[in-house]
């Protein structure tokens, strides 16, 4: 990409000596380059809308990248990202068919390459496994990711993980916890295996240890849906009624999607329950406060 830019750097300044040298003035090379601009627009709009898309998708603006996405595609696009990445919009917005169906156009555009992008085979199977998960077919979204790591010797740690909480979904315990160890035992910063554990031990019957991986989770990432909400259980039913607030309160503001075992549901009638035992820690408090200051 630097050499392109300097490429086109030299060939901008190069052309700009070679008008002048022919008598042009400079509101006529401007103009002469305002067209170029032009035509290269029309000639690679898809290109252009796939750029400005995932500007779109950079800064938040979520629907604008999609509909560029999509203009894109309507142009003739070639490149695999639009695909997948209009692909990955939608499963995050709990569209596992969209999801599914851009996903598949992403491998068959990719195919098409002369070198295939490897980072699209493995990015766009992620969300056809996805798409599974959400649409319920767990068997189907681990065989797509079993076949993920036969395929590649190195893969995200994000596909190890799902794969060890789809093993536990479909019951299989063993494959479960000896895939999330993995994991742990590769990379112990990641939130999500700790959140896994944590399910695995609480099945099991193991309270304590489920506690300690749960609380290990939210301490590494506090926008984890079940593991803060199944804290937030762990301590109403130890009668910790000011933690099961402050966890269930803290659910709340987690983003929930179909690949959470917890629903916004459930936490949603747990904050109702809960918001006003956190209100009156908070009044005891300032009277507590306001008597310290008066025997003072």
């Amino acid at each position: 990409m630097k050499t392109k830019n300097f490429l086109i750097v030299v060939v901008t300044v190069l052309s700009f000596m070679v008008f002048r040298q022919f008598g042009l003035d400079i509101p006529i090379i401007l103009a002469i380059y305002g067209g170029v601009i032009l035509v290269s627009c029309v000639v690679f709009r898809a290109g252009l809308l796939y750029f400005m898309g995932n500007v779109a998708f950079t800064v938040g603006k979520r629907e604008l990248a999609k509909q560029r996405f999509l203009k894109a595609e309507r142009h003739g696009s070639k490149n695999p990202m639009n695909y997948l990445n209009y692909a990955v919009l939608q499963i995050q917005d709990d569209a596992p068919a969209p999801a599914m169906e851009y996903a598949l156009k992403a491998l068959d555009v990719n195919s098409k390459l002369k070198l295939p992008v490897e980072i699209v085979d493995k990015n766009s199977n992620f969300v056809i496994a996805s798409s599974h998960w959400q649409q319920g077919n767990l068997a189907m979204a681990i065989d797509v990711l079993e076949g993920l790591c036969k395929r590649y010797e190195h893969v995200n740690t994000n596909v190890y993980t799902s794969l060890g909480f789809l093993y536990f979904l479909n019951g299989d315990i063993e494959k479960a916890k000896a895939t999330t160890e993995k994991v742990l035992a590769d990379k112990p910063e990641t939130a999500a295996a700790w959140d896994n554990m944590g399910q695995i031990y609480l099945s099991e019957g193991n309270k304590a240890e489920a506690k300690n991986c749960f609380e290990k989770a939210v301490s590494l990432d506090r926008d984890l849906a079940d593991s803060t909400f199944l804290l937030a259980a762990m301590y109403e039913e130890a009668g910790d009624a000011r933690m099961a607030a402050e966890f269930y309160l803290r659910a709340k503001g987690c983003k929930v999607t179909k690949l959470n075992k917890v629903t916004q549901r459930q936490i949603d009638a747990k904050y109702e329950e809960y918001l006003y035992v956190a209100f009156d820690e908070d009044c005891d408090e300032e009277e507590s406060g306001g008597g310290n200051e008066a025997d003072i």
